[in-house]
């Protein structure tokens, strides 16, 4: 059965093609990033936060332990 000339980008259950929806999803304000794509932002994006937060909370641990070291080494 041809499909209607108003439905080429949906199916029968009305999803979109991963391509029309890609194209959906964009926004004016990544326009001057034309090579990269949003997916890429969405899988960057967690894995900076979870690497900040793991930085941030070891690195508090280390300068803990450097200042006792250093509070021993003057002792």
């Amino acid at each position: 059965m041809p499909m209607p000339a108003g439905k080429k980008d949906e199916d029968k259950s009305g999803i979109q093609p991963a391509a029309a929806l890609a194209d959906s999803l964009r926004s004016e304000k990544f326009a001057y990033l034309p090579s990269m794509d949003a997916r890429l932002l969405l899988v960057v994006t967690p894995v900076l936060l979870a690497a900040s937060w793991a930085v941030f909370h070891i690195g508090r641990a280390a300068v803990g332990q450097l200042q006792l070291m250093l509070k021993r080494a003057r002792a």
